[in-house]
């Protein structure tokens, strides 16, 4: 599991209100110090930090990768069994992302940098 890494979507993604970084299975946002969490339909949101099971993520190889972008990860939820899907940008160049179905689907592979 790629512990102490802050997972991002973009690859080059510098915003840290945007970055998570990993501590003991659970996706903690860089600025806020909260949990990414899974509720029902798919919806996530950030909460503070508790150690429930739909708080906690696991990591798993989705594509080997070589210099410069790495290896690439799908991030399923434990309580919902959910992954991490980002939807289609809008012209502010937003996406929504929610814990949908595990597929083998690019919008569900995540980029991991080290911190």
């Amino acid at each position: 599991m790629p512990q102490d890494r802050v997972f991002t979507s973009v690859l080059g993604n510098q915003i840290e209100t945007q970055q998570w970084v990993l501590s003991d299975g659970r996706l903690i946002n860089k600025t806020r110090s909260r949990c990414l969490e899974a509720g029902s339909g798919g919806s996530i949101f950030i909460a503070v930090c508790a150690g429930k099971e739909s708080q906690k993520w696991a990591f798993k190889l989705a594509v080997k990768g070589k210099v410069p972008t790495g290896d690439q990860f799908r991030i399923q939820n434990f309580q919902t069994k959910g992954c991490l899907k980002i939807g289609a940008v809008n012209s502010q160049r937003n996406a929504r992302v929610a814990a949908v179905e595990c597929k083998a689907e690019r919008n569900q592979n995540w980029f991991a940098n080290t911190v």
